[in-house]
């Protein structure tokens, strides 16, 4: 009877041992191993995502920072003048600092802006000597980039000028356009040394511009 039992077992092809081969537990393992590396690899895209889209909105903010400082005091300034309207330059907005009781003009204050490739966007007022933006505007708190920020991301900056009206609206008339600039900022970001060896770094260059156009006031009433 055994052997009739074992006979059959053997025709249809049923194994009446139990447990794994050596095959199937490697055929396992092997499959386990490949699911944790996936998952591995869609960790390490979502964290790349993720400090990616952080860095860019610390640039965003940077420059948004920048331009409103910039927007706001040409809201209130008397006259911009500068450099060369086109590339990397700098430019200075004038503002009268004047009594608001006696109404009386009491100093003009001399506003520098200037940029420096690698560092960003210098200020200073009058003839002091410029500095990083963020480290002028807290008193030296502050400053930027973050901290750490070198190690893994590349911040440069492209393109800082400003442009009178005179030349984008030629057909204007001259008091209406000189009282009119825009300010235009380009900023590049790359991510830094440890994305730069693994690949192209075209791939993870992202070159944006940010620009405002204010209309300066005083500057009709800066001529009466």
């Amino acid at each position: 009877m055994k052997n009739q039992t074992d006979h059959n077992t053997k025709k249809n092809g049923v194994r009446s041992d139990s447990g794994w081969t050596l095959l199937e537990a490697t055929i396992s393992v092997v499959l386990i191993s490949l699911i944790f590396l996936g998952f591995t690899v869609s960790t390490l895209s979502f964290r790349e995502w993720m400090d990616r889209s952080w860095a860019i909105r610390v640039v965003d903010q940077y420059a948004n920072d920048v331009l409103s400082n910039i927007d706001s005091l040409m809201r209130v300034g008397i006259e911009i003048t500068g450099g060369p309207t086109n590339g990397i330059s700098y430019f200075t907005i004038k503002v009268i600092s004047s009594d608001v009781y006696e109404t009386s003009t009491v100093d003009t204050v001399f506003y520098n802006f200037s940029a420096d490739a690698s560092v960003g966007v210098m200020m200073a007022q009058s003839n002091a000597a410029p500095e990083e933006f963020y480290t002028y505007i807290t008193r030296g708190r502050d400053g930027f980039p973050p901290p750490g920020w070198k190690n893994k991301h590349d911040f440069r900056i492209k393109e800082f000028y400003y442009k009178p009206w005179t030349q984008t609206y030629p057909n204007l008339g001259d008091v209406f356009s000189r009282s009119m600039a825009e300010v235009y900022l380009t900023i590049e970001y790359r991510r830094g040394e440890d994305v730069a060896q693994s690949g192209s770094n075209k791939d993870n260059t992202l070159i944006k511009e940010y620009r405002i156009s204010t209309f300066l006031k005083n500057y009709i009433e800066a001529l009466n």
